[in-house]
């Protein structure tokens, strides 16, 4: 009994098929990749605890898609505000280019409630990390014993020292997410013993299969051809 074939011969058609079965897979691929990086972010922030650092860390849990290596990554640093970080279990990094910046960056690490508050605020960067009571608590003697003659810095540098509760950095302000992470994984710096990283990878492990048949609707029509997703391909060859 003779078998039905289809022969494709000619080139072109041949590089279009080609070029278009890698693009819907691709595509697919995209969509699982994206789907068990937010599952996998939901399974690491459930089993962080709320409050203070926890909750900066928690919203910092946020998959980015490298589009050089094709990776899902979570960043380092997390935008943030003085305001936002509790003073007392809190360390800053002070760094930048102007004279008034070098100026605060040699004490460093400071303490929120010790930065003295200027006029027009700081114009340099900063990264703020977690740290235990003891830690805050040893900054902040140290910084006692130095913080007239930093002010006295500041003014020969052009600053003008204001009565302000809490000092302005003009510049960004990070929250060191990796410094947090390897703290709570581990419990250093005042904070308990919480895995929540080695958790969520054994989880996903486990579940990956299952949580990328969560979106077989989306991705079955990106395979069908009848959706565009994930990133745009190049054009097909000639």
């Amino acid at each position: 009994m003779a078998k039905n074939r289809i022969k494709i011969t000619e080139k072109g058609l041949k590089k279009r098929f080609a070029f278009e079965t890698k693009r819907r897979v691709s595509a697919a691929s995209h969509e699982i990749a994206a789907h068990l990086a937010d599952r996998t972010a939901a399974a690491v922030r459930n089993e962080i605890p709320d409050g203070g650092w926890y909750t900066i860390y928690k919203l910092a849990i946020q998959f980015f898609e490298d589009p050089i290596n094709a990776e899902w990554l979570v960043t380092g640093k997390w935008p943030t505000a003085l305001s936002n970080l509790p003073a007392e279990s809190t360390q800053i990094e002070i760094y930048g280019d102007t004279e008034i910046a070098r100026i605060m960056k040699g004490h460093n690490m400071w303490t929120i409630d010790m930065i003295p508050s200027i006029v027009g605020g700081y114009r340099a960067n900063a990264t703020a990390r977690q740290a235990s009571t003891s830690e805050v608590a040893a900054h902040r003697k140290r910084l006692e014993d130095v913080i007239d003659d930093v002010k006295d810095k500041l003014k020969l540098a052009g600053a003008t020292i204001e009565q302000r509760e809490l000092p302005t950095i003009a510049g960004r302000v990070y929250a060191d997410i990796v410094w947090m992470g390897a703290r709570l994984e581990h419990g250093l710096g005042g904070l308990p013993r919480k895995p929540h990283w080695l958790p969520a990878w054994r989880e996903l492990q486990n579940k990956g299969p299952a949580w990328a048949r969560e979106i077989e609707g989306k991705i079955n029509p990106i395979l069908r051809g009848h959706a565009d997703r994930g990133p745009k391909a190049p054009p097909p060859p000639r």
